[in-house]
């Protein structure tokens, strides 16, 4: 038997569509300047713009296309950090830029807004937990978790 760590697979829903597309929008917003991003960037190799939207691209055609999509643990551990880097604008001060882009572009109303980020939330908590149980003792990520939860928002 190996024991090779392996990374998530994420099973296609309309809940894990919706979390999909709602992590790589507010990734573009970070990415393009729109909102400052609430955890310096630099502090993560992999957290750049190219790595960002290759798993963009990996991750919008497997929800689209398959019923699951499996990542590795190099895409896991960046999956981790843009969740990370979401959940945190929700409950900062990016979250007012955030709620505006909603009703701009999806006329979405405010307490639809608090629904949709609530659940995402909510969403993102349980993907992290099972993240923080599966990679904990790997170095990388137990490098990149401590430089999480030292944020201060």
């Amino acid at each position: 038997m190996s024991n090779k760590l392996t990374g998530i697979t994420i099973e296609k829903s309309k809940i894990s569509q919706a979390f999909t597309l709602i992590s790589f929008m507010v990734g573009e917003l970070i990415f393009d300047g729109t909102i400052e991003p609430p955890v310096k960037v630099s502090k993560y190799p992999n957290l750049d713009r190219d790595h960002f939207y290759e798993l963009r691209t990996k991750m919008m055609g497997h929800i689209a296309m398959k019923d699951e999509i499996k990542l590795n643990v190099e895409e896991s551990l960046l999956l981790y950090l843009i969740v990370d880097m979401v959940c945190k604008c929700f409950v900062s001060d990016a979250n007012l830029v955030l709620r505006e882009k909603a009703k701009e572009n999806m006329e979405i109303g405010t307490e639809e807004y608090k629904q949709v980020s609530l659940s995402y939330i909510h969403y993102a908590q349980s993907l992290l937990q099972e993240m923080n149980q599966k990679f904990d003792g790997n170095p990388t990520f137990d490098d990149v978790h401590d430089k999480l939860s030292h944020w201060k928002g």
